[in-house]
């Protein structure tokens, strides 16, 4: 889907297919199609599909880079005028785990809370890795998108304060990993004409990552660790990121969490190979909506 203007904002998995309805609930149309979003025709089109380096995530497959950050920081108080509090994201630790244990070895490199400061970050060799997952607070600046932020562990000893910043983002050499932002609004933002929405999602493509998992809202932190954990099952099985994500939307909605609050947020940005080489069924065709 190539969405146009405020569409950007809306998840077109949630829209209800007319008139059907299951069990007495309605039907969505992430239960019968894989989606994802591009930002031109062109880039859906002519861009060329992702593929992980050092090969797809099944058997053998690239290195996996996994950040959780549940405590870092519990105040934003950088502006005078707005305060912003968060709590501690519970799931965390146990959603980084469960990508661990899907691939085994030393494929994943887990940084997990004390682990996770933004000095380390920084200081990783990021495009030696095919996925990139941060599962941490997100904080979108709607006035100065370069000021949007994941919060990770400060680091005051290397003058780190644990928000990494849209700025300081552009600036990282990321390659054509997939990045999943596991947090919430990650994928959120002010829209400017020309070039789209601008905040940590635009923020990684100019450091030159591959397809984006972000989401469009807040999330619930336990959902968020079981969409993730079957969206990384479906990608340890093979499956393209586009019919995996697809999947574990499909799975939620099977196992009671129906409302589209709790699945719905989740979408991908770009264009995703699946293992055999083609684009799947959400590259194979592309519509432009205005």
């Amino acid at each position: 889907v190539v969405p146009d203007g405020r569409l950007r904002y809306l998840p077109f998995e949630a829209l209800v297919a007319s008139g059907r309805e299951e069990g007495g609930r309605p039907v969505f149309w992430a239960e019968s199609v894989a989606i994802s979003y591009a930002e031109s025709v062109a880039a859906a089109l002519g861009g060329q599909p992702w593929r992980a380096s050092g090969g797809w995530l099944g058997a053998r497959g690239p290195a996996i880079l996994a950040v959780g950050c549940s405590d870092g920081i519990r105040c934003d108080n950088r502006s005078r005028q707005v305060k912003r509090f968060f709590k501690p994201l519970a799931y965390v630790q146990r959603e980084v785990g469960a990508l661990a244990r899907l691939f085994a070895g030393d494929r994943v490199t887990a940084l997990i809370d004390e682990e996770a400061g933004e000095a380390r970050f920084k200081a990783l060799e990021l495009s030696r890795f095919g996925v990139v997952h941060l599962a941490a607070h997100g904080v979108i600046d709607d006035t100065d998108w370069w000021r949007s932020a994941l919060l990770l562990r400060p680091d005051a000893e290397n003058g780190e304060d644990g928000f990494l910043t849209a700025l300081e983002i552009s600036r990282l050499e990321i390659g054509r990993s997939l990045v999943v932002l596991s947090g919430c609004g990650t994928g959120a933002g002010r829209l400017y004409e020309g070039e789209g929405i601008l905040g940590l999602s635009g923020a990684f493509r100019r450091a030159g990552a591959g397809p984006l998992v972000v989401s469009l809202w807040s999330v619930d932190d336990r959902a968020t660790a079981t969409l993730m954990e079957r969206f990384y099952r479906g990608l340890a099985a093979g499956s393209s990121a586009a019919e995996a994500l697809a999947g574990a939307k499909r799975e939620m909605i099977k196992a009671g969490y129906g409302n589209p609050f709790f699945w719905a947020s989740f979408v991908l940005m770009g264009n995703a190979a699946d293992p055999s080489g083609g684009q799947g069924e959400a590259g194979r065709a592309a519509a432009s909506i205005r």
